[in-house]
Order: C-alpha cells, then sequence, then structure tokens
C-alpha cells in the first residue's frame, strides 16, 4: 500500500497485521502480508478501513474487534498536541535522494506547527533487517510459488525470485523468524516513549515505467536486488505495526513524494487521525478522474452500464467496467 500510494501522491494505509483478514489467500508470506486501503484521502482511507476490519472465522491468525472508530478517526483528528513524536529521515542506515530529505525536514516542520506535537529527531539505532525479510519472504517464495515454475509459464523476473530462496536451510529460517520477533519487541519498546514515528515512505520519486527500479540513490548505483529501494517499508512489515504514507512536497518534476506514519501495534486510529491532521494543514491537489473514465468507457456504451458488465464496443474490443452502479465507476 505505501510504495504505490507514495510514488501516486495517494493515502496507502499498512494496518496493523491482522486487522483486516487475509482469507481468501495463498499461503505464501503468511506472516508478512497485510491487506489495506488505496485512497485518495485520508477520510476514505478511514472508511475503507471500517468496511475491511473484523475478524473472520476462516483466517485463525486475525484479530478480534476492537472497537475503534476508524471512519471518525480519520475524520474528526482532535487535539493531537499531546503526542510525543520521533522523526527520522534515514533510521540511521538508508540512503536517500537529497531532495527526499529536504521536503521530509520541511514536512516534520510542518507536522509540529499542524498538530503542537513534541517532535524528536531520533530512531531506535537497530539497523538494516533486510536480510531477514529477503530470508523469510524469498523462503515463502519458494514454498508458495515453487510450483508454478513446472508450468513453464513464469517469465525471467518472477522465476528469479522464486528461486532466490531455494538455497534457504531450516536453521536460517527459523534464525530469521525468531530475529523479527526481537526486531518487533525492540521497536515496541521504543514506541514506549514516542506515539508515533514519522519517515519517507520512500527514498526517492517515482521512477519510469520501463525501469524495474530507480537507477542510482544518493548518487549511487542502486543494488542489484530488486528491494533495495524500499527500505522504510520493511521494519514494519516485519512488527505488523500501522503506517501510513499521504502526499508531502513534491519532488524533481512536480513527482510526488510520501510522508510515513507508524504507530504502536493495535493503534491504527492513532494513526489515521495524524493523517488527517496533515491532510488538514497541507492539503494535497485532487485531479478529476472525469478524463481517465471517459477514456476508459467507449462513448457508445457509457449509457447506464451496471458494475461488473462485460461490453462489446464498435471496434469489437471487450472490457470489464468496474465500480459501483450510481457512482460514476
Amino acid at each position: 500500500m505505501r510504495i504505490p500510494g507514495s510514488f501516486c501522491g495517494t493515502v496507502g494505509l499498512k494496518p496493523t497485521y491482522g486487522l483486516v483478514p487475509r482469507h481468501p489467500d495463498i499461503a505464501g508470506w503468511l506472516l508478512l502480508t497485510h491487506f489495506g486501503p488505496l485512497t485518495r484521502t485520508v477520510a476514505d482511507c478511514g472508511l475503507a478501513l471500517a468496511a475491511m476490519a473484523g475478524p473472520d472465522p476462516h483466517d485463525p491468525l486475525c484479530l478480534p474487534a476492537l472497537g475503534l472508530d476508524y471512519a471518525a478517526a480519520a475524520r474528526e483528528p482532535g487535539d493531537l498536541s499531546g503526542l510525543r513524536v520521533a522523526a527520522s529521515d534515514d533510521l540511521g542506515y538508508i540512503r536517500l535522494d537529497g531532495e527526499v530529505r529536504e521536503r521530509f525536514a520541511e514536512a516534520v516542520e510542518a507536522f509540529a506547527r499542524a498538530t503542537g506535537a513534541t517532535v524528536e529527531w531520533t530512531h531506535p539505532g537497530l539497523g538494516s533487517p533486510l536480510d531477514v525479510w529477503n530470508t523469510i519472504a524469498c523462503g515463502d517464495n519458494t514454498a508458495s510459488e515453487g510450483p508454478l515454475l513446472a508450468t513453464g509459464l513464469v517469465g525471467d523476473d518472477a522465476r528469479a525470485l522464486i528461486e532466490a530462496g531455494s538455497g534457504i536451510t531450516t536453521e536460517e529460517y527459523v534464525t530469521a523468524r525468531n530475529e523479527a520477533y526481537r526486531i518487533a519487541g525492540a521497536w515496541a519498546a521504543f514506541h514506549t516513549h514516542y506515539d508515533l514515528l514519522l519517515t519517507p515512505s520512500m527514498e526517492c520519486v517515482a521512477f519510469p515505467l520501463a525501469d524495474w527500479a530507480p537507477r542510482e540513490l544518493g548518487g549511487e548505483a542502486i543494488g542489484e536486488f530488486y528491494d533495495d529501494y524500499c527500505h522504510f517499508s520493511y521494519p514494519f512489515n516485519l512488527t505488523g505495526q500501522p503506517a501510513i504514507t499521504v502526499p508531502m512536497g513534491p519532488g524533481s518534476g512536480g513527482l510526488p513524494l510520501g510522508l510515513q506514519m507508524v504507530g504502536r501495534r493495535f493503534e491504527d486510529d492513532l494513526v489515521l487521525r495524524a493523517a488527517a491532521a496533515w491532510e488538514r494543514a497541507q492539503p494535497w491537489a485532487m485531479p478529476s478522474l472525469a478524463p481517465a473514465v471517459a477514456r476508459a468507457v467507449p462513448a457508445e456504451v457509457a449509457q447506464a452500464i451496471a458494475a461488473g458488465e462485460r461490453v462489446a464496443t464498435v471496434a469489437g474490443n471487450r472490457g470489464l467496467v468496474a465500480g459501483c452502479p450510481g457512482a460514476g465507476g
């Protein structure tokens, strides 16, 4: 949620792990996958989370109902002046583009002004969890997606990701799981002193669609592995904490940059309140969807089409109209 949210200038919330049930889903990344909303506004994010969250008897790992009103939290942030907020532009180990660092410093100052919260520049000094993430994620990939390789229909990029975990031993995998547990405990201890953490969402602005990843970060060539530009995501994927991205000042060429807000587990309502306060203080542009809708639905069939209905155009092309009837697609 946070990577596309940051690159597209939208709101993306990774809720507390288990708040939104996984079912139905494949077994891969069983303890890593978080389901959450991508929306244009914080209020919509709260509404979506309220609809998505809640226990499901088919998912033994999901949380019970926590009795929190996420829609209200995103709509009315209330008084945040008593918050203790940590801010870090690199968590002590992340390289990033200079403009991201500059825009983030401006955002932290603006957040403090808008909320009255006490902000301290600090981080827990834990170091990169990338090796832990890769061991677990790649091991899970090989176990869950490995059978797909026999079909001969898997492309080279996907095959490389699936095969990356084939050499991981049981001892290495369990050690990584245990280290993830330790990392989660260390972050929980950090959050006994701080209600929220602010970081950039990504190390760079959006890169061209034709590229697999940014070509460099901070003037240095990026690593060869696929995930060497998402370092602000990994700690909180492992800990299960709620984390949201909201737009901050744009980067070069007007491309979007995201501000990440991280809270304690189960305190998704506080994360939404902070995001709502930021949106009120620093509202972002909301481009109209009308041109995209006009292009997506041919004029000759744009008359009273039901959501999910397949349509045929004059050219013979077929498409599926998504969205809710009467809601403009």
